[in-house]
């Protein structure tokens, strides 16, 4: 759980830097997704929804999520309500 947050987290403070190759912004898209979506403890989904606003900056991370946005958003509003953030 602690190594999960801590990559997600890691993403959040540096995901935005150009120039990123796309498998590298594919590789961490599904894996915050997978984390935000999947993980059972609530500090990796907090610390994952953090980071997609990060990876949305990228074109392609932008094109890779909006088949999901409508899972995102429910597990985003899930998250406030439950833990009212």
């Amino acid at each position: 759980m602690f190594l999960r947050a801590r990559a997600v987290d890691i993403f959040y403070q540096y995901g935005s830097i150009d120039g990123l190759s796309f498998e590298l912004i594919q590789k961490a898209t599904e894996g915050i997704y997978t984390c935000l979506t999947n993980d059972q403890y609530p500090l990796v989904n907090i610390k994952a929804a953090n980071a997609f606003n990060c990876i949305l900056r990228h074109k392609n991370a932008q094109q890779l999520v909006k088949p999901l946005l409508s899972n995102i958003l429910t597990v985003y509003l899930q998250l406030l309500e439950k833990y009212d953030l």
